[in-house]
């Protein structure tokens, strides 16, 4: 579900008068009632961004000078803050001086220009529109040497080509610890080199405990690039560079057709994608169910299961071995008490139980309907172990894989889906036929998701065959057509049924169903499984054991027992009442949080 939207300003939520439309408007304004935050991204400096957030009404989340600050207007704070080095500002503005450039600085709250190269005042205003204050080249100087915090310069030169920026650019690298990129035509934009749009978004995001699949990223220029990379919900405007387009993964209409207005109006109000895209996964999966056990779904997991194996232990090889594999493996592997403690232990271990249950299919019925079609050559508690000790090994290297990339190419360790779809794809450009390589993983990750949907299905199919008599063919038939139509509100939660909010605001049926099974189903579907084994109204032990002991492998033993008994029971029941808890909380603070 799509939480928050961060907008660049100039040429994107503006068009070419620098106007915001009423049609923008009012998309905003249904967004935000809807409990989507609106978040502005932009290189002016916080004041000017400021100005166009009352303007258009979007949440009091600010992002400005391309990244070097963050602030939340509403409760006055600086979330983020990375001014430029005084030295390095001293040496860049000895350079444009020299190359006779304008220069514009970007204060907290203010902004400040240069008039030493151009004395045509008027000229001056013309060409940089932001201006609020012109002072003396020796002004900026001391601003600089004295207090000063300078989160972006600006330099201008007109009638410069974009060869002639690059060149410029190239020339002033020579100054270290300096983020320089083109922003549009004549502008060349200088930050403190961790400042990006996309590290800025990063910073929000961890702010509002935000996952990046549940934010959208719109842009035009280079400069948002960066936060364009983040997320698979990504946009370029119609009037975008080409770089631009071919780094989003959507385009939108132009910034003078209403192109931002059209993301929202799309994300909201677009029921054929959604629905579309469902009826393709229910329909292909019944199909391949409906074939037979070992002829369908047994054979298609098996040959992409096992060459996604392969292809995972071949990158957590190389990844391991890249040069700050150290500092990730040592930030995965070691164990931090205190950020336990600051996230929560009750949190950490409820995450980590439903992490278990989800994977392992616990609770749902999954793993019984699979263990019944095991033959009496293999023990029930032996396979069990084995699909254990597989699903743990295919999660560490999961880990190996990501981490040591992540502080190898600078990506943020808690950036949700970016961490496949950016540091992967950086990995993969680092390898031997990479494109080869990363075309397979993310085919068989594909893959891998859809056999998830395949043993849910045949669950279902299960059931539906022992309750009824019908065989598989019309079990699937009638199933398919069933799930289709229960399958609807969620499909549907985000554009036609989006005024339905059954968890709260900014909720959809999506979030109740992942509740309902994720909080309730599993958990409570593990207990009852648990007492059905033990007690004697349900199964009863002694029939459990003589069942899950036929074959080769490991045994039931006799004191597992009281573990089953008294234990486990115990463990999963703490869990459901926490996790209780958690919810219970979290439904507090959604009724006493404001909509921005």
């Amino acid at each position: 579900m799509i939480k928050a939207i961060f907008i660049d300003i100039d040429e994107t939520l503006t068009n070419s008068n620098r106007e915001i439309t009423p049609n923008t408007k009012n998309e905003i304004k249904r967004c935000i009632n809807k409990g989507i935050k609106i978040i502005l991204t932009s290189g002016r400096s916080r004041q000017e961004a400021i100005e166009y957030q009352e303007q258009a009404g979007t949440s009091p989340y600010i992002i400005s000078s391309n990244g070097a600050s963050c602030y939340d207007k509403i409760n006055n704070v600086e979330i983020y803050n990375k001014p430029i080095n005084k030295e390095n500002l001293k040496d860049l503005l000895e350079y444009s001086i020299q190359n006779q450039y304008k220069i514009k600085l970007n204060y907290k709250n203010k902004l400040v220009l240069n008039r030493a190269t151009y004395p045509d005042e008027q000229d001056k205003i013309k060409s940089i529109e932001e201006l609020k204050e012109i002072i003396q080249t020796k002004q900026i100087v001391q601003c600089v040497i004295c207090h000063e915090q300078i989160e972006k310069m600006l330099t201008l030169k007109e009638y410069l080509s974009i060869k002639g920026q690059l060149q410029i650019i190239n020339e002033s690298k020579k100054i270290k610890n300096s983020n320089i990129a083109p922003s549009k035509i004549y502008y060349c934009d200088i930050t403190s080199k961790d400042v990006s749009k996309g590290n800025a978004v990063i910073e929000i995001c961890k702010y509002l405990n935000l996952n990046t699949n549940e934010i959208i990223t719109i842009g035009d220029g280079e400069n948002d690039i960066s936060m364009l990379e983040l997320t698979q919900n990504s946009y370029a405007m119609g009037n975008a560079m080409e770089k631009v387009k071919a780094t989003a993964k959507h385009e939108t209409l132009t910034n003078d057709e209403d192109g931002v207005a059209e993301v929202f109006s799309g994300m909201l109000g677009s029921p054929s994608i959604q629905v579309g895209y469902m009826a393709v996964v229910v329909i292909v999966g019944f199909f391949i169910n409906s074939i037979g056990l070992q002829k369908g779904l047994e054979k298609v997991s098996k040959w992409m299961m096992s060459s996604l194996l392969i292809i995972m232990v071949i990158l957590a090889i190389n990844s391991v071995l890249m040069k700050g594999s150290a500092e990730g493996l040592s930030f995965y592997l070691l164990p931090n008490v205190d950020k336990v403690s600051e996230i929560g232990w009750s949190k950490v271990i409820v995450s980590a139980m439903n992490q278990a249950f989800f994977t392992l299919s616990i609770g749902i019925g999954s793993m019984a309907i699979f263990g019944s079609y095991i033959g009496n050559e293999r023990s029930l508690m032996g396979e069990s172990v084995h699909i254990a000790v597989l699903d743990t090994f295919v999660a560490i290297v999961s880990g190996l894989i990501i981490f040591p990339a992540c502080f190898t190419y600078g990506v943020q360790p808690d950036s949700g889906p970016s961490l496949i779809f950016i540091t992967l794809p950086n990995i993969f450009n680092n390898m031997p036929l990479g494109r080869v390589w990363g075309s397979l993983f993310f085919v068989f990750m594909g893959f891998a998701a859809f056999s998830t949907v395949l043993a849910v299905f045949e669950t279902i199919l299960a059931c539906t065959m022992d309750l009824t008599g019908w065989n598989r063919k019309k079990a699937s038939i009638v199933n398919c057509i069933a799930l289709l139509i229960l399958s609807l509100p969620c499909a549907l939660g985000f554009n036609i049924l989006s005024f339905i909010e059954p968890m709260g605001k900014g909720t959809s049926f999506l979030d109740l169903e992942d509740f309902l099974v994720s909080n309730l189903i599993l958990p409570i579907g593990s207990f009852i499984f648990v007492m059905f084994c033990i007690s004697k109204r349900g199964w009863g032990w002694n029939n459990f054991v003589t069942e899950a002991n036929k074959g080769k492998g490991i045994q039931v033993k006799p004191w597992m027992r009281a573990y089953m008994t008294y234990v486990l029971p115990v463990i999963v029941m703490a869990f459901i009442l926490i996790m209780r808890r958690i919810t219970k909380q979290t439904m507090i603070l959604r009724l006493q949080v404001k909509p921005y």
